[in-house]
């Protein structure tokens, strides 16, 4: 990634979180492309966990910028539908464990 060699891993990138935090600094600053290509990553509950999790971060700042707005209106349509979406990955998370 240092080199900006586009890199395909195959096994467990990091045993710790905190290689964790570093394969994502070297992520975000290579121009190369990182993929992880465990079968574990792609596995649909997981791939709904991240796509929820994406979408709550976007629905947090929209939410934010209502309020920063004094839009309380869409403020509170908003949070009806982050607890709507965090109700959703709470189930997928429990269907997950219970799998």
């Amino acid at each position: 990634l240092e080199r900006g060699i586009h890199v395909l891993c195959e096994v467990p990138a990091a045993v710790s979180v905190d290689e964790c935090r570093a394969l994502t600094v070297a992520v975000r600053r290579s121009k190369a492309t990182f993929m992880m290509a465990e079968n574990y990553t792609y596995m649909r509950n997981n791939v709904l966990v991240r796509d929820a999790q994406d979408w709550l971060h976007e629905l947090r700042g929209l939410q934010a910028k209502a309020l920063a707005r004094r839009d309380f209106v869409q403020a509170e349509e908003l949070r009806a539908e982050i607890a709507e979406v965090t109700a959703c990955l709470d189930g997928v998370l429990e269907s997950a464990q219970g799998a």
